[in-house]
């Protein structure tokens, strides 16, 4: 059972998303001090937890060098190629790019990921904040959303491949226990015939038969309810749902699989 559980965990675990964050570009009267202030503040929120793997501008300074940097964050913020290859270059998932704008009313915060693969969208925010300490929570704020999104909320994301990660894993332990369900019937078959025997034979033939019955049937009561369980959710989740949460549950003699979700 404790192999079970393993593997099980193994092939629900999606791989934390990799996000490179681009320098905050600020508004003039904000200050430079203060901007990075801001920006450090929100990649450290961002990768509490280590939800999602964050690389700072320092880092891509180190990874890259400075001219190299410099060239590619030149690039037209429409120009999703250039994004795309900045973070193709990094080994990322996404790149993130934000913008504190001063407004007459205060502030205007415009954030986005975009996806490392295409250069399209993956996440975005346009917030305002009336003074610093509301931008402060507008930007934790966006940090722990864009943390829940980038985990697979979008369609055909992480979500939906750990559903169908599930069914196939359910339907491989039910294959497993089919087998060896039809391994003991050897065993069954020798008990019952009419050759003569040694009391040690008997014993060992009904242990062997026993062992293969009984691991048979726990991975039959195991893979059955997953296989359904997964199948059936991924089959319900919606497009637009806010992702899934999977977690494997074992005592000494039973399996639980808890599922939660928001639809």
């Amino acid at each position: 059972m404790g192999l079970i559980s393993v593997v099980l965990m193994t092939m629900l675990s999606a791989e934390s998303p990799k996000v490179a964050c681009t320098t905050f570009t600020c508004s003039d009267d904000l200050g430079p001090s203060l901007c990075e202030a801001y920006e450090r503040r929100f990649t450290s929120r961002l990768a509490r937890g280590q939800k999602v793997q964050v690389t700072t501008p320092r880092d891509i300074a180190q990874i890259l060098g400075l001219e190299r940097q410099k060239q590619l964050l030149g690039c037209s913020n429409e120009d999703g190629s250039c994004s795309a290859e900045l973070a193709g270059a990094l080994g990322v998932d996404g790149l993130l790019t934000a913008i504190v704008t001063r407004t007459p009313s205060g502030w205007l915060l415009s954030m986005k990921v975009v996806r490392a693969t295409d250069g399209v969208e993956w996440v975005s925010a346009n917030e305002n904040a009336r003074d610093d300490g509301e931008l402060q929570d507008v930007l934790d704020g966006i940090a722990d959303r864009f943390a829940k999104e980038l985990q697979g909320v979008k369609p055909g994301g992480a979500s939906r491949a750990v559903l169908w990660s599930g069914t196939a894993l359910g339907l491989g332990l039910v294959a497993g226990g089919a087998v060896l369900l039809g391994l003991s019937k050897p065993y069954a078959a020798r008990l019952k015939s009419d050759e003569p025997q040694s009391p040690t034979d008997l014993d060992q033939t009904a242990s062997q038969g026993a062992t293969l019955q009984t691991a048979g049937g726990v991975l039959l009561g195991v893979g059955i309810p997953v296989a359904l369980t997964f199948f059936i959710l991924a089959l319900a989740l919606p497009a637009e749902s806010g992702g899934v949460s999977v977690a494997p549950l074992f005592t000494s003699d039973t399996a639980y699989v808890s599922v939660g979700g928001r639809w």
